[in-house]
């Protein structure tokens, strides 16, 4: 798989183990990885997916911020 790899909304949730409509609410609030919107499609880099779980490991909940 390429890290240009094109991912639905669908395939990112089955990736990560939730659900769509998760997904859906973060990207409305600015929460979760970058997207591209391609006409009326959204689909999300691999790349911008693997940056965005390496931006939020952490050791211990104190380290998480507030949203």
């Amino acid at each position: 798989m390429s890290e240009n790899e094109l991912l639905t909304t669908e395939q990112l949730a089955e990736l990560l183990g939730i659900r769509p409509n998760t997904i859906e609410g973060w990207r409305l609030k600015g929460q979760g990885p970058r997207f591209c919107k391609l006409g009326r499609s959204i689909r999300y880099r691999r790349s911008d997916v693997e940056d965005w779980i390496n931006d939020n490991i952490y050791q211990n909940t104190s380290q998480t911020a507030e949203v």
